[in-house]
Parts: structure tokens; C-alpha cells; sequence
């Protein structure tokens, strides 16, 4: 569900990263961080009516969402949340750094 005060949004990932499509709000959590997706529902925090539609959405179209999340999982849309790739991330910045010195 869409909180109003969102850091990064973990729960997102591991949602995301299981199978599940995701309702949130517009700006916060993981924005900026996923493409847009017909899995992922993004709601102004307070729209009850936006909220209200996103659900039933998800709902009656859960089988289709999760079959078009599950195909862009397979694809390696999200390596990015990978521990390897976050890993691998930290490492290159501290090589760059070191390299800087």
C-alpha cells in the first residue's frame, strides 16, 4: 500500500523481486528507480479513487501482471536490486575513488 513518508521502499523490491505487482505513491520509495510498468501502480498519496481503481486492477488483473512481471524478471529488468550487482556497484565506486588519490 502507498505510504505517504517512503525512503527507498525495500519492501517494493522484495515485492517486485517475488512476483507481486506493487501499488505506490507517485515520488516516493523506489521512483525513479523502476521503468514504468503495467505491474506498477503509482497513486498521489490520498486519492482514495486512484487508490480504489489501482486495486481493483490489480484484482481482476493479477494472472496478466504477474505473467508480464514475471517475463521482465526473467529478462533481468531488475539485476539492478541484485546483491551481486549492488556488490559490484560499491566496488567500482571505491576503485574509482582509490584510483583518484
Amino acid at each position: 500500500m502507498p505510504s505517504k513518508h517512503e525512503t527507498f521502499g525495500m519492501v517494493y523490491v522484495e515485492a517486485l523481486k517475488s512476483g507481486l505487482p506493487i501499488l505506490m505513491c507517485k515520488g516516493t520509495g523506489i521512483n525513479g528507480f523502476v521503468e514504468e510498468k503495467d505491474y506498477i501502480f503509482k497513486v498521489s498519496y490520498g486519492d482514495i479513487n486512484a487508490i480504489k481503481s489501482a486495486l481493483f486492477e490489480l484484482i481482476n488483473e493479477q494472472v496478466e501482471l504477474k505473467i508480464k512481471l514475471n517475463n521482465d524478471l526473467n529478462n533481468g529488468d531488475y539485476i539492478l536490486f541484485e546483491s551481486e550487482e549492488i556488490i559490484s556497484s560499491y566496488q567500482s565506486v571505491l576503485v574509482s575513488l582509490s584510483n583518484e588519490v
